[in-house]
């Protein structure tokens, strides 16, 4: 007899049992619990001779079966067409700058002023604004970024300095435009779970745990409004500067590098100028005008990282490099599918000129490209092309996996990615996203939502769980 037979005849014994309007003392009867969205359903066979219940089958729960979120009064609400459960979260209105005045001529180097009007996290006040364009490589696209400089004054001689939302007293930011993501949360939330892992991180060193985020960007959404047009939704993030590393003017050996495309430089296969006669490395910040000593400091972690051996590497990297930061590194770009990030928008600190710590800085590009490492017969192969990256997965392979795990069960466990992901995206009133949308239509990937990028993450994650198999 085949097993469907048996699974028919089963069914209808089950069937049969179940309708029977009673029993007599000492029949035996199958109980049926039918699963419902929070629990499971059993078939349970009852003896009533001996008193015996015995379990045949469970029935997995069937999930909750919400429909669309919808705007009721100041929260968006979604209701389970199964059983009825409400969801509910609370909207938060988003920072909003108003500017007045001209964008014509604006420019990376050319800067327009004007009045602007802040209203958000807790404060509410009038000054004026220099604003020029920001970035590189999205310098051409229809939403722009912008540096913010805020001034009391007219004439912008005295700025106008703020701490804003516990972070540390400035007058410089970022309007960041997030073109590439409708969603705008994927730069913050990347930057949020950067400074939770730095936050954690064995020796990290002193001065990070004394910024706003650990040595992260930290921002909150904003809305963008010029001579009360609406301009789009954006991030307010605090500058890439000493200020947020915790870098002090009078340190001379502070320096800030940040590496601005794929290529041998970057990838750690050939020397850099540190200078502009190359599109490489850009040198973003040093505590003395002489730069020289800068550029052969850093040249010395890429001499390191190209010649020395596999025994020297292991024994010495730690001289040259953060090796717990660069390991979170790696981990972090692997874990939040920011491949571009190996070998570009890679940012390095040095606080005493010689070590040489990495941090991470504009991630718009979170939960895009799966980077996933591969075990080979001749070794790990990161795929990034990056000389630095395939030594540490190779040579630091066990350290490696012991932190991922660790942070798998915290910082980058799916419930806590997602639960970042749906609360952001979630607080902020769904017109300023329609808004955004009919602005700028047309965005390829950067259509993406919630389910998409939880989809990502599932998926990401468990793709590195099974390559980082913890032995």
């Amino acid at each position: 007899m085949k097993i469907r037979d048996l699974f028919t005849i089963f069914c209808a014994f089950v069937f049969l049992c179940a309708s029977l309007p009673c029993r007599a003392a000492g029949d035996s009867e199958m109980i049926v619990t039918e699963a419902t969205c929070a629990e499971e359903g059993t078939v349970i066979f009852y003896d009533d001779e001996d008193g015996t219940q015995t379990l045949l089958s469970v029935t997995p729960a069937l999930g909750h079966s919400f429909g669309e979120w919808t705007v009721e009064g100041n929260a968006q609400v979604r209701v389970c067409t199964r059983c009825g459960l409400e969801e509910h979260h609370e909207l938060t209105e988003p920072v909003r700058i108003e500017l007045t005045g001209s964008m014509e001529g604006i420019g990376k180097k050319q800067i327009v002023s004007m009045p602007v009007h802040f209203e958000g996290l807790g404060e509410s006040f009038d000054c004026y604004a220099f604003l020029s364009l920001q970035g590189h490589s999205t310098i051409d696209l229809d939403k722009k970024n912008y540096t913010l400089r805020l001034y009391d004054d007219a004439d912008m001689t005295e700025k106008h300095k703020i701490r804003l939302n516990g972070w540390q007293k400035e007058h410089k930011y970022i309007l960041k435009a997030c073109m590439q993501d409708a969603t705008a949360c994927r730069n913050l939330i990347a930057a949020d779970v950067w400074a939770e892992m730095t936050g954690s991180r064995a020796g990290v060193h002193p001065r990070l745990p004394e910024t706003s985020h650990n040595g992260a960007v930290a921002g909150v959404p904003a809305t963008v409004w010029l001579n009360g047009e609406f301009l789009g939704l954006y991030n307010l993030n605090l500058h890439k500067d000493n200020d947020l590393y915790g870098m002090q003017f009078d340190s001379p050996t502070a320096v800030i590098i940040a590496n601005r495309q794929s290529c041998d430089e970057s990838l750690f296969m050939a020397e850099t100028p540190l200078d502009d006669s190359l599109y490489d490395w850009e040198l973003e910040y040093c505590g003395t005008e002489d730069t020289a000593w800068a550029a052969d400091s850093f040249n010395r972690l890429i001499r390191f990282v190209m010649t020395a051996s596999d025994e020297e590497f292991r024994a010495d990297l730690s001289r040259y490099l953060d090796v717990n930061g660069a390991i979170d590194y790696l981990i972090f770009i692997a874990a939040m599918g920011l491949k571009t990030n190996c070998a570009k928008d890679m940012v390095l600190i040095t606080y005493d000129g010689e070590l040489w710590i990495p941090t991470a800085y504009d991630l718009d590009d979170a939960f895009t490209e799966p980077f996933i490492p591969e075990k080979t017969a001749s070794g790990w192969v990161t795929g990034t092309g990056s000389l630095l990256w395939d030594r540490l997965m190779n040579l630091f392979t066990g350290e490696i996996i012991s932190r991922y795990h660790e942070l798998r069960q915290s910082t980058l466990s799916s419930v806590s990615l997602t639960e970042r992901v749906s609360d952001y995206i979630l607080s902020i009133p769904p017109r300023y996203y329609e808004m955004d949308a009919a602005l700028y239509p047309g965005r390829g990937k950067a259509d993406a939502g919630i389910d998409e990028i939880t989809e990502f993450i599932s998926g990401n994650l468990g793709m590195l769980d099974t390559v980082w198999e913890e032995e």
